[in-house]
């Protein structure tokens, strides 16, 4: 990634590879699967943050907008070393273009 940033300022990738899924389909919820099938799993899902994570390449992700069935889809943003700045810029730029702080789904925690 270090070397990608020397040319690119930002690299794009989806949060997920497919739509979010159902609510305790996921993670811990999975107790049959071994470590391994859950990390596979994991992978399979969102293969593009860890590198993040595990690179400690600055990124982040932003609501995108919504599947036909109101599933939230999202984007991920790196960008090189200590350049955290040009992505609060884009993700600044997004919320103008696309504001997502009033969107709600139709069951929802939310007190608003």
């Amino acid at each position: 990634m270090g070397l990608f940033h020397e040319e690119y300022d930002l690299a794009l990738s989806p949060v997920l590879t497919r739509l979010p899924p159902r609510l305790g389909t996921q993670g811990g919820t999975q107790h049959h699967l071994t470590h391994a099938e859950s990390v596979d799993l994991a992978f399979d899902l969102f293969p593009f943050t860890p590198a993040m994570n595990m690179s400690g390449q600055p990124a982040i992700s932003v609501p995108t907008g919504e599947s036909r069935d109101g599933l939230p889809l999202a984007a991920q943003f790196s960008a090189r070393f200590g350049d955290e700045r040009t992505l609060l810029q884009v993700a600044g730029q997004l919320e103008q273009a696309m504001p997502w702080a009033d969107r709600r789904p139709g069951i929802h925690a939310s007190t608003d």
